[in-house]
């Protein structure tokens, strides 16, 4: 007789929108980690921009839907393969804080629910910024997050506006 996996995503309906938690982020400890991810993420700075773990990962240059209301985090379809087709909680971790999500998994639109919004707003999303979610856990659904800032550093912020003033970097 084969047995159920050791794994469980929780007896809770995850994609029940009455399910409300009272504290969405949470710091991350050094145990939720593997030695390997361990070590990448002591010497990582805040931002977490440590090299990859060779897991797999997705990547998404932010718009307005998905920074401001509906606040929308869709996962690429090309990433299904790696993802339940279920609803199930999911942890996104960025620097040494994580966040608890609902991966929405059993719709045509697979994506992050609303508690999205929270580590949008936490973490100062903005248009134009770049996300790599790494899936470091896959039993778990445990993603960390990347982000890289989508600004135009000060230094070259002047000019740029046509080609009669280019920007010039030496």
């Amino acid at each position: 007789m084969s047995q159920v996996p050791a794994f469980s995503y929780s007896n809770a309906d995850p994609c029940n929108s009455d399910i409300r938690r009272s504290s969405h982020r949470t710091a991350a400890t050094e145990n939720s980690f593997s030695s390997q991810e361990s070590t990448n993420h002591a010497t990582a700075t805040e931002d977490d921009s440590g090299p990859l773990l060779g897991k797999p990962f997705f990547t998404a240059i932010l718009t307005k839907s998905q920074v401001q209301s509906p606040y929308q985090m869709a996962i690429p379809a090309k990433f299904y393969k790696f993802l339940p087709a279920t609803c199930a909680p999911a942890t996104l971790s960025c620097g040494s804080s994580s966040w608890k999500v609902n991966y929405i998994g059993d719709r045509g639109f697979r994506r992050f629910d609303s508690d999205w919004k929270h580590f949008a707003t936490d973490s100062k999303l903005r248009v134009g910024d770049a996300l790599v979610f790494e899936l470091v856990d896959e039993a778990k659904l445990k993603f960390r997050v990347r982000i890289l800032r989508g600004d135009v550093p000060e230094m070259f912020a002047a000019g740029g506006d046509s080609s009669d003033s280019p920007i010039v970097i030496d």
